[in-house]
């Protein structure tokens, strides 16, 4: 019998590996290319803070003498305060008082309560336990919230179930908080009240352990994007049961709280790219970074990156690494960034609230939840679409000072095959076999903006080794 060879050819990926390293430590601007990295709209506005001691007005109380004024939502922190002993989560709290909003003109906000005069610019703080105000045009809603020492924070809205905004015109409303280390069974528990109503916000799991420590009492502005003024007064404060007297001058102290200066943070007014700065830790001056900003997610026009886009043509058959040093000096909680490879192409393709990254990706992505605060995350999507983002990875836990990280992709491993590091803790993700076989294609290694609705970061890299196609 004649026997005949049959060849069966089996469809299976070929993994690359071998590939070149490319090193750019930034020591000079390099020839990376930026696109809407630094857009000239929208215009800067002029911010001109005027709070603090207000010896003649009675907006708030029955007699002249209080605190408050024209308060701007800014990302530059203003305050005027008084200095306390420290305390922490583990001290019994209280204060109480009056408050009147005068004014409302379009998105603005407030906090009032305790804080630490060390805390970053940025949204939400750390360090604090406040009741806060959201102004809208002519209207304004309530909110109480905190943050701890790592960032974790929460809050509680008492006016989501009933919709509920005040209007503005001065209407005076009483208000107190209270905290007991020992309430939630020991984990730490808020009272607040405003005129007849009451609510309790309990300290998450693990959020006293984090600690906060406070070491001013007074009144902050809410540090997102430049935007509108609000006109707010206080009076008849009582702190830890000791009343304040504004009857004088109480020596409280401020911070920018009468200042008027030009502010170019403003939403979507990206300034990221090649800086002269040293804030990631490399060995000289210079590094990429800035401020980036989440826009919303059907706003293409927005998006934006900085990148070598000279790297050759790479996809998910390719093996692929990455390492370098980062550092976030200031952020805001919803808001993020994506480092690793991309498509030019499709930099700008729609997202969703459920996919930060653009269409042909695969690397880091910083994104933060409101409680949790910025982590780095583990992340890709394919040319087709399909997402995938590690949530349960480390967080970038503030003051950050300089980071290592890596991005280690191996397709030739069945699962895990994509890790990334932070500090020595890891994010892991699976890139299965289907998902590597579904057309996705990379030009460029940088960093990029995400869009989902948000706000503002702050974020360096440097000293940036990276694999290339040539």
């Amino acid at each position: 019998m004649k026997q005949v060879a049959l060849s069966i050819l089996v469809a299976c990926p070929c993994f690359a590996s071998g590939l070149p390293e490319r090193t750019e430590t930034f020591d000079s601007q390099p020839a990376w290319t930026g696109v809407n990295n630094q857009p000239e709209y929208p215009p800067c506005l002029t911010v001109d803070q005027d709070f603090g001691y207000s010896p003649k007005t009675s907006f708030a109380g029955a007699a002249p003498g209080e605190i408050g004024g024209k308060i701007w939502r800014a990302s530059s922190i203003a305050h005027y305060a008084k200095a306390i002993s420290p305390k922490t989560f583990q001290d019994r709290l209280s204060a109480s008082g009056t408050f009147a909003v005068t004014k409302s003109a379009g998105p603005s906000g407030f906090l009032f309560g305790w804080f630490h005069s060390a805390n970053p610019p940025g949204w939400r703080n750390l360090n604090s336990l406040a009741l806060r105000v959201d102004g809208e045009k002519g209207f304004y809603r309530v909110y109480c919230e905190y943050g701890t020492r790592i960032k974790r924070t929460s809050t509680i809205n008492i006016n989501r179930k009933a919709n509920v905004r005040h209007r503005d015109g001065g209407t005076v409303h009483n208000w107190s908080l209270t905290y007991d280390p020992d309430g939630n069974h020991g984990g730490g528990s808020i009272r607040f009240k405003l005129d007849a109503d009451a609510w309790t916000l309990n300290l998450e799991p693990g959020h006293k352990l984090d600690g906060a420590v406070f070491d001013r009492f007074g009144l902050w502005n809410r540090q997102t994007e430049a935007s509108s003024p609000l006109w707010v007064y206080l009076d008849d404060v009582v702190l830890d049961g000791v009343a304040q007297d504004f009857a004088s001058d109480p020596g409280w102290l401020g911070t920018n709280n009468r200042r008027t200066y030009t502010d170019c943070e403003v939403e979507p007014r990206h300034n990221f790219g090649f800086r002269n700065s040293n804030l990631a830790g490399g060995a000289a001056a210079g590094e990429m970074g800035g401020i980036l900003w989440r826009t919303e997610s059907e706003a293409q026009h927005t998006a934006g990156y900085y990148a070598d886009t000279q790297i050759g043509a790479l996809n998910l058959n390719h093996k692929l690494s990455a390492r370098g040093k980062l550092a976030m000096p200031r952020t805001c909680v919803d808001a993020g960034v994506y480092l690793g490879w991309f498509q030019t192409a499709t930099y700008n393709s729609t997202t969703t609230d459920n996919m930060l990254a653009p269409r042909n990706f695969v690397g880091a992505l910083v994104e933060s939840p409101s409680r949790e605060g910025q982590k780095l995350n583990a992340c890709y999507r394919t040319g087709t679409g399909t997402y995938d983002l590690q949530d349960r990875s480390p967080r970038l836990v503030p003051p950050t000072g300089s980071l290592e990280w890596s991005i280690a992709y191996d397709p030739a491993l069945p699962k895990d095959n994509l890790v990334v590091t932070v500090a020595g803790q890891q994010s892991v993700l699976t890139v299965p076999e289907s998902v590597r076989m579904q057309k996705t294609t990379f030009d460029a290694f940088g960093m990029g903006t995400t869009r989902k609705g948000g706000h503002w970061l702050e974020i360096f890299f440097d000293d940036l080794t990276y694999t290339a196609a040539r």
